[in-house]
């Protein structure tokens, strides 16, 4: 069943409603090695296993985690060959020209976006997000 986000119609199976009016992505798929980051079928681990993630990666939007309409804390990214990677926000150097908030309508119309990001203490943080289109 659809739900009312940001103004957006959304399908249900991306995102949960909580209660409090805040919301989270559903559980897509266990997470991978590397900040949640779910290999695609052509991805081959070096040795010791990890899989290394380069900035930037360009996908849609399948999750976007809030506090509220303008507190975007996180979001996931299915890249073409399938992988799911989960991005916490950081603080954006571009978010008059992209403000968070705008991922939502990105997830309602699977417009791709770019993600630039760094790892910082084991996550995958955004610094920079654009219209991939």
């Amino acid at each position: 069943m659809p739900v009312l986000a940001f103004g957006l119609l959304v399908a249900a199976s991306f995102l949960v409603v909580f209660a409090s009016g805040g919301f989270a992505p559903r559980p897509m798929e266990a997470p991978g090695p590397v900040g949640g980051a779910t290999p695609g079928p052509a991805a081959s681990a070096p040795a010791g296993g990890v899989i290394p993630i380069v900035s930037p990666l360009t996908g849609v939007v399948t999750g976007v985690e809030a506090t509220g309409l303008t507190k975007v804390t996180a979001m996931t990214l299915r890249t073409a060959d399938g992988a799911q990677t989960t991005f916490r926000i950081g603080i954006l150097e571009n978010v008059v020209e992209f403000p968070p908030g705008h991922l939502t309508e990105h997830m309602a119309t699977l417009a791709p976006v770019r993600v630039f990001f760094r790892e910082e203490d084991g996550a995958l943080v955004v610094y920079r997000l654009e219209d991939a289109e």
